[in-house]
């Protein structure tokens, strides 16, 4: 992990606590813990002070009051009688050292909130010598502690992040998009190999930044399916051999059964209600009915019927040439690759699946509003259809026409059933897999999931106040129960109103629960995911309000208070704006409870995936990984690419803060060091015999320069980049 906000010092030991309200800022509270600097051996005339005000923590372990010093002007400000008190002087001394280290811009902040004018402060005469000698003079000994040292602590405590972001950057003709993943072509090819292929001599490099991960795009909505070795045993086992005989054989008589309902819809059911609504040759324009009929039967359920006639042949044609073998090798463990016919059957799946998807892919999208379509058939002006709809049966039309949509989940069923039987090593669990994803590419399709103009018009009808400027939003990642937190943060006795985080590509949208009965975040995706056949379209009454919007790029996220609570820190700028900015703290609820970290990952990945575009993203120039040493330590999500392929200035979320630019003599253009919010550039040059030469040059900490070999690579890039 790295810390984000650092832990506060130890307020233990020998420490008084005082305190005071500063009239000059309407009661802004000041907390002072005074007591001896912690020393080994003889003692010390140091003293130590912590002092906590609306402008932030400041710790001084062992600080020297010297009438030398600069400082020592408010203790000579003190009423007479207070110069002569050790500890009076000591609070002056620390208050004054205070205030002389606030930022300008945290002091104009600061009095600019509780005053009318910046000019009615410096009437005041804040932060002066008067005005420190004057709040030491106040101070009161505070007896028992113990509570506000444990709030401070807690509202204070170190905060960190699991997740570091990193953007790889290549020089132009890098990578080799010819070897980009062809699953048809690279099944005999080991990883090593094809990440070789594709970043010739920067193989060994990018090997270091982990495994590839993966982002959803329009064509790929999910990760590829990959083989575990978790609890499979080395040899096809006799009572695997059953299980997988048996899955096929179901399969086929299930294909078989699926096949003749089709038929039955097609050849039957369709032809009746056409025939039912049959009209006049000589009226040019079709009724609503007949469009409706028509819409309720498309065309590529004729094509359905085919396809899949065609590949029960197939399928059957396999367990027939393959019977007597598998029952007699089913006697016994082990056998040949291909002994219960699971190969052959495998690549028939693979070869066939393929074909399924633009039938499949129309018919469900037209079956999005088949329930919609009965209804106006059932109260159509046709009363032939009527009765004919009666007569077929309602419940029995509804279930035949929603056979095709169920059954490409049974093979992702019956396909896993098989794969978890084979070895690791079976010829046939790669085109397996291969089946699998494809079925699950397929239903992914289904006009059923909702679209994000659909989900833009669905949050402005449930939230109270969406505003204006929200008119586009990115993919929706995450939505997740929360209740935001108030100073110091204590789940119990500084709850704020609960609500729900939506996590998008682009940005951060907090809204709040107008009701104990408003929607929870399961409920909300619920809504959001509704089908249009099921969306009425009517308003309702808002179960939530918005209330905060975070660009992903211009804040930063943090995880505390053992992984239970979310922070939001806007990221240091230059630029002032006519309202403060504030943290905000989420404590996540739900299935999210106690799993900040895992927010965390997905904020971001969220952050990469709008960083570039989808174009990029699915092209072979562009990849991301990951390392995830063990559970505890910092995790690396890195996006790689060419410099020439880099998204223009303005497109999507900035930069990463991290870029790390190989070989940068090659580069003719790049992003120079606090450009677009970029706080460290990494340059790596290779050195030779598996080294390189690393220099980091950092906004943050002072610049290095190391020489790296294979082992040393990653942990010296993270220690560098804290």
């Amino acid at each position: 992990m790295v810390a984000v906000i650092p832990p506060p010092p130890a307020l233990n030991g020998e420490l008084t606590l005082f305190h005071t309200t500063d009239p000059l800022l309407q009661n802004s509270p000041v907390v002072v813990f005074y007591g001896p600097a912690a020393s080994v051996g003889a003692p010390s005339s140091r003293i130590q002070v912590h002092i906590f005000t609306p402008a932030g923590l400041e710790s001084y372990p062992r600080l020297a009051i010297s009438p030398n010093s600069p400082y020592y002007a408010a203790v000579n400000a003190l009423p007479r009688e207070e110069q002569a008190d050790e500890v009076c002087r000591g609070l002056a001394f620390g208050l004054s050292k205070y205030f002389a280290d606030i930022p300008k811009l945290v002091k104009e902040t600061w009095t600019t909130q509780v005053l009318s004018s910046k000019k009615a402060a410096s009437a005041f005469g804040l932060f002066g010598d008067a005005h420190i000698a004057v709040l030491a003079s106040r101070m009161t000994r505070i007896e028992s502690a113990e509570h506000i040292i444990e709030d401070i602590q807690r509202a204070l405590g170190e905060q960190c992040t699991s997740w570091l972001d990193l953007d790889i950057v290549l020089p132009p003709g890098s990578i080799q998009q010819t070897a980009a993943s062809d699953s048809n072509t690279e099944d005999d090819v080991t990883e090593d190999e094809l990440l070789e292929r594709r970043y010739k001599q920067h193989a060994p490099l990018i090997k270091h930044f982990g495994e590839p991960a993966f982002i959803p795009t329009s064509k790929m909505k999910r990760a590829p399916s990959r083989v575990t070795a978790i609890g499979r045993s080395r040899i096809l086992m006799r009572n695997q051999k059953e299980v997988v005989r048996k899955e096929m054989c179901e399969l086929v008589d299930t294909e078989e059964s699926y096949v003749g309902k089709v038929a039955q819809l097609v050849h039957q059911v369709a032809l009746e209600l056409r025939q039912s609504v049959e009209r006049d040759a000589a009226i040019p324009v079709a009724t609503p009915s007949e469009r409706a009929v028509n819409e309720l039967f498309p065309q590529c359920l004729e094509d359905i019927l085919e396809l899949n006639s065609n590949f029960l042949t197939a399928v059957k044609a396999i367990l027939d040439q393959t019977e007597e073998a598998a029952i007699k090798d089913l006697q016994s463990d082990g056998g040949s690759a291909d002994s219960t016919g699971v190969l052959q059957f495998s690549k028939c799946l693979h070869e066939w699946l393929p074909k399924f998807a633009k039938s499949y892919a129309e018919y469900m999208q037209a079956h999005s509003r088949a329930s919609i379509l009965l209804k106006q058939l059932k109260t159509s002006a046709d009363s032939t259809v009527a009765e004919k709809i009666r007569e077929i049966g309602e419940k029995r039309l509804s279930s035949l026409l929603i056979e095709p949509v169920q059954r490409l989940p049974r093979y992702t069923l019956y396909i896993d059933t098989i794969a978890r039987q084979l070895p690791v090593a079976h010829p046939a669990l790669k085109s397996l897999l291969k089946a699998r994803d494809i079925v699950s590419e397929i239903c992914s399709q289904d006009a059923s999931g909702a679209e994000q103009a659909n989900i833009l018009d669905r949050l402005k009808r449930l939230v109270q106040s969406w505003p204006a400027q929200l008119q586009s939003l990115g993919r929706l990642v995450s939505v997740v129960d929360m209740a935001e937190l108030d100073p110091p943060y204590e789940p119990t006795e500084f709850r704020g109103p609960s609500g729900i985080l939506l996590l998008f590509s682009d940005c951060l949208v907090a809204v709040e629960k107008c009701s104990a009965n408003s929607l929870s975040a399961r409920a909300l995706i619920a809504e959001l995911d509704k089908s249009v056949s099921v969306d009425t379209g009517r308003p309702r009454t808002p179960d939530l309000r918005f209330t905060d919007a975070f660009r992903l790029d211009e804040v930063l996220a943090a995880e505390f208070m053992d992984n239970l609570v979310v922070s939001i820190l806007p990221k240091s700028s230059e630029k002032t704006t006519p309202e403060p900015v504030y943290d905000r703290v989420y404590l996540l609820e739900g299935v999210y409870a106690g799993k900040a970290s895992r927010f965390l990952e997905e904020m971001t990945k969220a952050k990469v995936e709008g960083r570039f575009t989808e174009a990029l993203r699915e092209s072979g120039a562009w990849e991301v990984r990951s390392i995830q040493p063990a559970v505890g330590e910092l995790n690396l999500f890195s996006s790689i690419f060419e410099r020439s392929k880099e998204q223009p200035k303005g497109a999507g979320n900035g930069p990463a803060p991290i870029q790390v630019v190989i070989e940068p003599t090659r580069h003719t253009t790049g992003i120079r060091l606090g450009e677009r919010g970029v706080d460290t550039i990494v340059s790596i040059k290779d050195a030779g015999s598996g080294q390189w030469h690393l220099s980091v040059d950092s906004s943050i900490v002072a610049g290095t320069r190391d020489k790296v070999g294979q082992d040393d690579f990653i942990p010296v890039l993270l220690k560098r980049c804290e």
